[in-house]
């Protein structure tokens, strides 16, 4: 019974100094949105007159900050470059998270 008890509080001990060692909280890694794909077709958007902007669909806070990789780059530009088939890829910042738009321009 004694060999038991010993047998026992150690292994307890040795499992307490590992909770120990092994810390506390760990950061977890930020989360990332996938991104968000937009289908539209460029005859529907101009007929009912909307700009590209508003298919982005920016959160409150948030700001587009680049777009097809470039910063500073206008939306409607690369909008009105991109070939049919092809996608502009918009990047919005805002409250200390980044996500992703795809626009997939067809006809």
């Amino acid at each position: 019974m004694l060999l038991y008890r010993s047998a026992v509080l150690g292994l307890l001990g040795a499992l307490l100094l590992l909770v120990a060692e092994r810390g506390g909280h760990r950061p977890r890694p930020a989360a990332v949105d996938a991104p968000v794909v937009v289908d539209v077709s460029r005859t529907a958007l101009a007929a009912a007159q909307i700009p590209p902007a508003a298919l982005v669909g920016t959160r409150p806070g948030e700001r587009i900050v680049a777009v097809d990789g470039e910063a500073h780059r206008a939306l409607e530009d690369a909008w009105a470059l991109t070939p049919e088939g092809g996608f502009v890829d918009v990047e919005l910042a805002g409250r200390g998270a980044r996500r992703r738009v795809l626009l997939l321009v067809h006809r």
